[in-house]
């Protein structure tokens, strides 16, 4: 089983701008710590605090974690986003550069 965590700040939001999010289930920051059980896979939306400390705590739990951000940390100096980035890639965590606009199930997987 796999989930998608929308992380994008110290309060969660629920983005209106990601076509076919309404379609699927999603959690935040706030209510993954209620899962019964480790996701197989995550997709991990935001690359500030949170989603990055939520990426590296569930990918080293077990999680195959996708982190999907503009920018990893992108607050920080840019030499900070690039260590960390380089260290999750090296933890296996599977980081995408962009923005999510669009979720689509296909079969069995959601993208």
């Amino acid at each position: 089983k796999g989930g998608i965590v929308i992380a994008t700040g110290a309060t969660p939001r629920h983005p209106t701008n990601i076509e076919g999010l309404d379609t699927v289930s999603y959690m935040t920051y706030e209510d993954i710590w209620s899962l019964d059980e480790l996701p197989k896979s995550l997709m991990i939306v935001g690359g500030g605090p949170i989603g990055c400390e939520m990426a590296q705590c569930f990918a080293r739990l077990g999680s195959k974690v996708t982190l999907i951000a503009q920018k990893i940390m992108p607050n920080e100096e840019p030499e900070v986003g690039q260590v960390l980035e380089d260290i999750f890639r090296s933890e296996g965590i599977n980081i995408v550069k962009g923005v999510l606009t669009k979720i689509e199930r296909t079969s069995k997987t959601t993208i």
